[in-house]
């Protein structure tokens, strides 16, 4: 199933909008917010962090010749492989 918007889980609680969707009653018992934050919220916003920090690093240092190097260190790893593999 893919990522809802809290609008149509708001509807949900709605029959008369619930109805009109045509969705079935299945799905739209899996429309709930835990599954909003995990399959729609958390990876936008990490997303947006992730590219937001390449941009502003990349467009600040890389212009000047000043671009910072990334050291990774053994105890940044399991984050770095945290943050881009989930």
């Amino acid at each position: 199933m893919e990522a809802r918007t809290p609008a149509e889980i708001l509807a949900k609680s709605n029959p008369v909008w619930a109805e009109q969707s045509h969705v079935g009653s299945e799905a739209l018992t899996a429309l709930n917010w835990g599954s909003f934050v995990i399959r729609n919220l958390l990876p936008v916003s990490l997303g947006n962090i992730t590219g937001g920090a390449g941009m502003v690093g990349g467009c600040t240092g890389c212009p000047t010749g000043n671009a910072p190097v990334l050291e990774l260190r053994p105890s940044m790893a399991g984050v770095f492989l945290v943050i881009f593999f989930i």
